[in-house]
């Protein structure tokens, strides 16, 4: 018993297999665009939240240092009035003297103090905004290096050995252009 298969039929066939194929290729990586994209909102909202964190972080710690050194402010001013009204009128008079030009120093350290940490935050700032931007830019070429492997592995699979590796390479190649202008990646 021999069975007739019209070529026509035959290619008609192949056809709609490579079609059917090439729909589900397509459906499985929009599918995998999808997640990715989930995964970079998720990584760009944990770095939006660490910045938070820094931010209130620092302002915390600059709020304590400023606090702390009006204490002592405050403490050294009392301790300093009431010895000296113990001293006689002329050594009153030089420790005024004395404490005004403390007043002055401390109010210049302590202008020196606030300028300097203020500076070494907008430096922290800086370095940790370098810092994410590098990580945020490292972690862009990982994805994309697994989003390449993943697909050139899933159209392995699905497409098999249809077409040769050049091609199914520039057809990734091309999706993922694809992909990027119609800003799947945010």
């Amino acid at each position: 018993m021999k069975i007739n298969i019209n070529p026509f039929d035959l290619y008609t066939i192949v056809i709609i297999l490579s079609f059917i194929l090439s729909f589900l290729s397509l459906s499985m990586l929009t599918y995998l665009f999808a997640k990715i994209r989930k995964i970079m909102y998720q990584q760009e909202e944990i770095i939006l939240l660490d910045n938070k964190i820094r931010r209130r972080v620092s302002k915390k710690i600059e709020q304590l240092a400023t606090e702390r050194l009006d204490e002592v402010i405050k403490k050294t001013s009392t301790r300093l009035e009431e010895e000296l009204k113990k001293h006689f009128s002329d050594l009153a008079q030089f420790a005024a003297n004395e404490s005004n030009e403390m007043g002055k120093f401390v109010i210049k350290q302590q202008e020196a103090i606030t300028k300097q940490s203020q500076y070494h935050v907008a430096n922290m700032l800086l370095k940790s905004e370098k810092e994410v931007d590098e990580y945020k830019k490292n972690r862009l070429i990982q994805v994309d290096e697994q989003v390449r492997d993943i697909v050139f592995r899933a159209a392995k699979e699905v497409i098999g050995r249809s077409i040769s590796f050049s091609e199914h390479e520039d057809l990734v190649n091309k999706a993922l252009e694809r992909a990027k202008k119609e800003k799947i990646f945010v």
